[in-house]
């Protein structure tokens, strides 16, 4: 019979391997479709979180998600 810590922290492990919690530059902007230019914009204005890691930018996963999915609709209208 396994230990419960054992299989707890097997569990834990399992569950962050399936959603990083950061993410490459190159990712983000392959995952929201924006440019490099516009995703550092939204970094500078506090909009995506970001952590450096070294010389790497680390763009937090949870973040990122929460402003895109935050965005409004585009709803079609009426030309004069």
């Amino acid at each position: 019979m396994a230990d419960a810590s054992v299989t707890g922290d097997h569990r834990k492990r399992a569950k962050r391997e399936e959603r990083p919690k950061l993410m490459s530059v190159p990712a983000a902007l392959d995952r929201y479709g924006i440019g490099r230019t516009k995703l550092y914009a939204l970094i500078g204005v506090g909009e995506i979180r970001a952590v450096k890691l070294g010389a790497k930018t680390l763009i937090d996963v949870e973040s990122a998600d929460a402003f895109f999915d935050s965005l409004p609709e585009l709803r079609g209208q009426a030309r004069p």
